[in-house]
C-alpha cells in the first residue's frame, strides 16, 4: 500500500533477513526485523529505521515523507563516543557524530589521527 503512494519517488524491495543480516548491520540497522534502509539516488547517503515487529503503514509513510523531505538524519557508521571526563583534554576521541564540532571548530587548530581497531599499523602506532 505504501509503495504505491510513494511510487515513483521511492522503490521498495524485500531482503531476507536471515541471509542478509550482516549487510543490514553495515547500513546501521540494529534490532530485529523488519527494518528499512532508504538510499538516496547517488547511493552516498542512507537512513536506517528499525521500527520493531509491528510496522504500520502510518510509520512507514512517516519515514518515507521524512526521508524525501530531508528531515531524517543520515545514518552514520561510527564507534560509540566514549568520553572519560567532561573537561576538554588535549587528546580526544572523535566519532562521526562529533566530527564537525571537534575537528572543524574554527577557534583552535586540530591534528586528526585516523585509525581503525583492526589495523595492524594502527595498533603498532599506539597513539
Amino acid at each position: 500500500e505504501t509503495a504505491r503512494i510513494f511510487e515513483p519517488s521511492l522503490r521498495f524491495s524485500y531482503v531476507n533477513w536471515g541471509t542478509f543480516h550482516q549487510l543490514a548491520r553495515k547500513f546501521g540497522v540494529h534490532g530485529d526485523p523488519p527494518a528499512i534502509v532508504a538510499l538516496d539516488a547517488s547511493m552516498k547517503h542512507h537512513t536506517a529505521f528499525s521500527p520493531g515487529a509491528n510496522l504500520t503503514v502510518s510509520e512507514l509513510s512517516t519515514f518515507c515523507d521524512g526521508f524525501l523531505s530531508g528531515r531524517l538524519p543520515i545514518t552514520l557508521r561510527s564507534a560509540a563516543l566514549v568520553r572519560t571526563d567532561t573537561r576538554r583534554s588535549s587528546v580526544e576521541p572523535v566519532t562521526a557524530t562529533t566530527f564537525v564540532e571537534d575537528v572543524l571548530e574554527p577557534s583552535w587548530d586540530t591534528v586528526l589521527y585516523i585509525y581503525t581497531p583492526w589495523c595492524g599499523f594502527c595498533k603498532r602506532a599506539n597513539v
